[in-house]
């Protein structure tokens, strides 16, 4: 055993044929494994890494500093897959023999690693295999390269070593420095979306969160390397720099002009005798020194200036996640977080962070991140102050949506000018990602406005994970990002709510009360018919739509005038609505308030005809017919009934509509969604079922609200 590597417990008993059977996998157990003990007098805790097999009954370390790892086995006596602990503290590429010593191992990721002779309580209950597109992660990565290669016509895929290079790496390298990375997979767009003009040349794909080996750099190396020599940029982990670093030494003694930086940029590591980790800052690393190459710096000025972005804490970066990540083919972790639980400081391979407590909300979350990135107390903040200019990543770490990222870079923009720090640029998107793993980085380049830097920062390039763009603000006559409207509401100067109502317009007030009342009491309902057939926004549209219409009503709906009465509404719910319902309901009373308008008496006749051009202008400009599951459903035969001549006083018409409409509603759940117009359409028989269309239904209760409050006048 090298002298670099002492094993504290390593449990296997595996006969010579068994061994050559054996097949190891790469699994993670993170800090707080559980494990007897006994026969050591201290135990080491870390990160899971790489591990591979060769049939000397040697396991070879490919990354990782002071770990815990697993190792899962099938043999020919076997029928059910076994896993097994090692606890080794090392310097990497270390072999060592396995100790024949039988298994005794519970686990759990966040318990306390037991004292001598101590066993967790805790039982190591079987977890069941995540839910994932691709079941099967044994050829994963072979697969999504050649993915990358057919999606990507700049791109071309040297298949043995999985050496990904922009299909024009011979012009490339004949000009310039070329830019070489890679790493383990899991990261995408990291590493690959960055291969472009501008950015990198090649890039070596190793496996799930596992380094490549040196071979595959060195293959790429001798692809992508030109008489202007090539630069390789590696993340801060220790596989990945000793097998870059061994490529990188075979190449030189090739005769191949590179070198080597190493990126490491997270400030949620203290005191690590391997360095900080490099996480989604790399990036910018990528971007900088791409572009400095394609202007046409040579190997050692390249070389001095991303040394001086990594050494002289420029770059910072600190993740939170809510949910682990999980590895193709393998179970699903995430039961061992609580439903509540976050974590800080995580690592892009599922390491433990520094702190795990209860989920914050995102604004607190922004401000923990900014203030610890900023902060140059433990040696790794970037030491901003005020008056400081920085450019900002706000990264996705995999299963975090859009929307949530947008909602975190307001925060972290407002976190760093609460502290007079200046955002020069602010990314959003995904740039470097953890699998599945839900939560974000930020990351902060200190760029203090340096014009010669920035403008290499916003260098075009053809790499199409590279979705900053920049815009020059001074040849624009707008100077913020947000902008007020000078357009005085139409409804503030055209209508005023009368001193005292008319007996008809105390019936509109009373009607409109209603109908609003009846929205917000079957908001839930419709809320969820709607989750099963639509969209899920079908009540709470109608409730914003009420909640408007009852507050502006107060103030200057003009009721002793039907007419501007109905334009008031449209306008109430035009500015409340959203979606497609808000819009043809604009329509409707838009429509109708114009029929109001061309009668020289409103009474039955004239609502009635209102209530007609209002249906026809939702069909005309919506597209629906009866029996297609929509609104008009109800309101088809609703009016019907008020043309019905059996019919004679308002209230009666107002009954029979009403009638109707409900009928017309209810009878929407036995109409198949094949034949549905809008969402519904989208959603398979057997979900539509029995559920009748919320958009009906909604105006089946109002028409019926309206009849209400007719009869009791």
């Amino acid at each position: 055993m090298s002298a670099h590597c002492r094993v504290h417990t390593l449990h296997f008993a595996l006969t010579s044929l068994e061994i050559a059977a054996l097949e190891l996998k790469r699994s993670q157990t993170n800090t707080g494994t559980n494990v007897d003990c006994s026969s050591e007098e201290n135990c080491h805790t870390g990160t899971a890494s790489t591990w591979s097999w060769d049939p000397g009954r040697r396991c070879r370390i490919t990354s990782f500093t002071t770990c815990t790892c697993s190792a899962e086995y099938r043999g020919p006596q076997f029928g059910a897959q076994k896993t097994f602990l090692f606890i080794v503290q090392s310097v990497p590429h270390t072999n060592f023999k396995l100790a024949p010593t039988p298994p005794k191992i519970t686990s759990s990721r966040h318990s306390a690693i037991c004292a001598p002779g101590l066993k967790s309580s805790r039982s190591q209950a079987k977890m069941p295999k995540a839910k994932q597109l691709v079941r099967d992660g044994h050829n994963v990565v072979a697969d999504m390269v050649e993915g990358m290669a057919l999606a990507h016509p700049h791109l071309v895929l040297e298949r043995s070593e999985r050496v990904l290079l922009h299909r024009d790496y011979a012009a490339i390298r004949a000009r310039q420095v070329t830019l070489i990375s890679g790493g383990g997979s899991g990261h995408e767009p990291t590493h690959a979306g960055y291969i472009g003009e501008g950015m990198l040349t090649a890039v070596v794909c190793g496996g799930v969160f596992a380094s490549p080996s040196t071979q595959q750099v060195l293959a790429a190396i001798r692809l992508a390397a030109g008489p202007h020599g090539c630069l390789v940029v590696v993340k801060n982990y220790t596989g990945d720099r000793i097998n870059f670093g061994l490529a990188v030494e075979q190449a030189k003694a090739e005769g191949f002009k590179c070198d080597m930086v190493v990126v490491g940029e997270d400030v949620a590591v203290l005191n690590a005798n391997a360095g900080r980790r490099g996480l989604s800052g790399t990036v910018f690393v990528h971007k900088l020194a791409g572009a400095a190459a394609k202007a046409g710096k040579d190997l050692a000025r390249l070389v001095e200036m991303v040394n001086g972005l990594t050494g002289q804490s420029r770059l910072g970066t600190m993740g939170v996640a809510i949910k682990p990540c999980t590895l193709p083919g393998q179970e699903d972790n995430s039961r061992e977080w609580g439903d509540n639980d976050m974590e800080l400081g995580l690592g892009i391979h599922g390491e433990p962070g520094v702190s795990k407590c209860e989920q914050q909300d995102v604004p607190t979350l922004a401000k923990m991140l900014v203030e610890k990135i900023t902060t140059d107390e433990t040696s790794v903040g970037l030491a901003l102050k005020e008056g400081s200019r920085c450019v900002l990543m706000v990264n996705n770490l995999g299963a975090t949506t859009g929307m949530e990222l947008y909602v975190v870079a307001k925060y972290a923009v407002q976190a760093l000018r609460a502290k007079g720090i200046e955002p020069e640029r602010v990314l959003v998107g995904s740039f470097m990602t953890a699998l599945d793993m839900a939560g974000f980085s930020l990351s902060l380049w200190n760029s203090n406005g340096d014009a010669g830097m920035l403008a290499l920062f916003d260098a075009p390039t053809t790499a199409p994970a590279w979705t900053y763009s920049p815009f020059d603000l001074s040849q624009s006559s707008i100077s913020g990002p947000f902008i007020e409207s000078n357009v005085p509401l139409q409804t503030t100067k055209a209508f005023e709510r009368p001193a005292e109502l008319s007996n008809n317009g105390r019936l509109l007030e009373n009607c409109i009360l209603a109908v609003c009342d009846a929205l917000i009491q079957n908001e839930p309902q419709l809320t969820n018919w709607d989750t099963k057939v639509g969209d899920g926004d079908c009540g709470t549209t109608f409730k914003n739509a009420a909640d408007a219409i009852l507050v502006d009503l107060k103030v200057y709906y003009p009721l002793n005038d039907a007419t501007q009465t109905l334009r008031a509404l449209a306008d109430s719910v035009g500015r409340s609505a959203g979606g497609t319902s808000g819009v043809l309901y604009v329509i409707f009373l838009t429509t109708g308030s114009l029929h109001l308008e061309s009668c020289k008496e409103v009474d039955s006749a004239a609502w009635i005809g209102a209530f007609r051009a209002g249906i026809a202008a939702v069909q005309k400009y919506g597209g629906a017919k009866e029996g297609s599951r929509t609104m008009v459903d109800a309101l088809v035969p609703a009016l019907r009934a008020l043309d019905s001549p059996t019919s004679k006083t308002g209230a009666e018409l107002a009954a029979a509509a009403a009638k109707a409409a409900q009928e017309g509603a209810e009878a929407t759940a036995c109409i198949s969604t094949k034949q549905a117009f809008g969402r519904a359409g989208y959603v398979g028989e057997e979900f539509g079922a029995g559920i009748p269309d919320p958009g009906a239904k909604a105006a089946a209760f109002w028409i019926q609200a309206v009849a209400n409050a007719v009869n009791s006048s």
